[in-house]
């Protein structure tokens, strides 16, 4: 009889709610993972280990236009466990102009 696959559902999260067109964010998920390599399909998948955060994984976009887009939802199996994250939906904005001076942003 094969053995009963699991299923988690892992959040997944970014830093950055407003990115700009040129630039880069990353999603991050957190695992109950404890191995010390990191997993294939996560690798696989394009997401990487935190350094010295261990559970803990990264995989960047680069941002060429703006508009609205949405990433995910990612999912991997790793010892028999299914895990799935939910999708993320960002409004890329236009990036800063070059001048010199400061620049402000309010929400």
């Amino acid at each position: 009889m094969p053995s009963e696959i699991k299923s988690k559902e892992i959040k997944a999260t970014i830093l950055t709610s407003q990115p700009r067109s040129g630039s880069y964010f990353s999603i991050y998920i957190q695992t109950d993972i404890q191995d010390t390599l990191i997993p294939s399909q996560l690798y696989d998948s394009g997401f990487l280990l935190l350094k010295n955060q261990p559970g803990i994984y990264y995989r960047s976009f680069i941002l060429k236009d703006t508009g609205w887009y949405t990433y995910g939802p990612f999912s991997f199996i790793i010892n028999n466990v299914h895990y799935s994250t939910n999708s993320i939906k960002i409004n890329v904005i236009e990036n800063l102009k070059r001048k010199i001076g400061r620049w402000a942003r309010c929400f």
